[in-house]
């Protein structure tokens, strides 16, 4: 591991926004956010994982691929819906349909979803209303 990376990885176990940010932004040597760590997973699936929303807008930024599968073929999407973490599901989710991802959504206040489901009004999601709920399926 390069000094730049093991710089890094301490940076994103402390989970240290300040420093992260910097070398991000200020160094100028490539840094390729979506290298797979010893686990398996790439520092946008820790972030996802452990809910830290500003680390995963910070790294989405800067060029994580919020579509990469770790080793066990899991997204970063897949860990914050598991994990419960509503609001960068919500981002990930507005990331995707933003890079016009195979994305059908409708919009329904009867039906039971069986994939997930995002209150618009809570997460800020324009989708239509923002009173209705989105049924959200990612194929």
């Amino acid at each position: 591991m390069t000094p730049i990376y093991k710089t890094f990885s301490d940076a994103l176990l402390m989970q240290d926004f300040p420093r992260i940010q910097s070398i991000l932004t200020e160094r100028h040597t490539f840094l390729d956010l979506n290298r797979y760590c010893r686990d398996g997973q790439t520092p946008l699936h820790h972030c996802s994982s452990s809910g830290n929303l500003k680390l995963v807008r910070l790294l989405v930024e800067h060029g994580a691929n919020p579509r990469r599968k770790n080793k066990e073929g899991w997204t970063p999407l897949h860990l914050s819906v598991f994990r419960g973490h509503r609001k960068i599901t919500a981002y990930l989710l507005k990331i995707l349909i933003g890079k016009r991802e195979k994305v059908h959504h409708s919009i329904t206040q009867d039906v039971k979803p069986s994939i997930f489901e995002v209150t618009c009004k809570e997460e800020k999601i324009d989708f239509e209303e923002d009173d209705k709920k989105c049924l959200l399926q990612l194929q």
